[in-house]
């Protein structure tokens, strides 16, 4: 549960007489930033890799908590040069932070995606003046601590957070990630833009693993090179001509 007026998230469990009880609170000073958005994994989200396979042929596990729940806050001060945009990854069973990241000088309104285990959320860089994406990526590590049942209540350490910014060109109505049946298919991101046409984006350029200088490790990979524009192209416009007016949200479903 959320409340943005006294700024408090809470948890709570459900006891064997059907009442509920409160387990943990965190407490974000309402007089400095404001709850602006909570945004969970949807429960119907299929992961066919539980990791990636690096260029030394060693895995990298993906840290997959279906409990993860990403909180965006905004400052309370208007002004430019005191604006910020706050996320924390809050674990929906213990209330612990697992990671939290602020930028500075930068404004609403904010868009956000959560998936896998990735969040993508855009925002306005007030002092560049432009749109920008942030990627966040959690992994566990070379080694996997138990691949076949998670439990929030039974994890030794923190993920490791990896994380990249991109500029984009265009503010944009909506956002939301694509969704299939097995999870096989690579995702993309799908971005309704003030015009109503629908960018379909590649996962892939928005990836905090994106090397500078490419080596023959992140070859192997197939990683893209770093570059901070991301281009829009019009073959990636998924309705074509056809604009839809007054976007509001996408929906997707396998």
């Amino acid at each position: 549960m959320a409340d943005d007026k006294r700024g408090k998230l809470m948890g709570r469990r459900l006891r064997r007489d059907l009442a509920t009880e409160e387990t943990w609170d965190v407490t974000i000073p309402p007089d400095l930033q404001r709850i602006v958005t909570v945004k969970g994994k949807r429960a119907n989200e299929h992961v066919h890799s539980q990791g990636r396979v690096m260029g030394d042929r060693s895995v990298l596990y993906k840290s997959l908590n279906p409990n993860l729940l990403a909180v965006v806050t905004e400052s309370t001060d208007t002004h430019p040069e005191r604006s910020f945009i706050g996320i924390y990854l809050i674990d929906g069973v213990t209330g612990r932070i697992i990671h939290s990241s602020v930028q500075k000088k930068a404004e609403g309104p904010v868009h956000i995606v959560h998936s896998e285990n990735w969040v993508v959320y855009l925002y306005w860089n007030a002092k560049a003046r432009r749109n920008e994406f942030t990627v966040l990526e959690l992994y566990e590590g070379t080694t996997q601590y138990n691949a076949t049942a998670f439990s929030s209540l039974d994890r030794p350490y923190s993920p490791r957070v990896l994380q990249q910014s991109y500029i984009f060109p265009s503010a944009i109505s909506t956002l939301e990630a694509t969704i299939t049946e097995r999870g096989v298919t690579s995702r993309h991101l799908l971005i309704g833009l003030p015009s109503g046409a629908i960018l379909s984006l590649p996962k892939a350029l928005l990836d905090p693993r994106r090397p500078e200088v490419p080596t023959e490790q992140t070859r192997e990979e197939n990683l893209i090179p770093y570059s901070p524009d991301v281009q829009i192209h019009a073959e990636r416009f998924i309705n074509y001509n056809q604009t839809i007016s007054r976007m509001k949200g996408i929906y997707t479903a396998p």
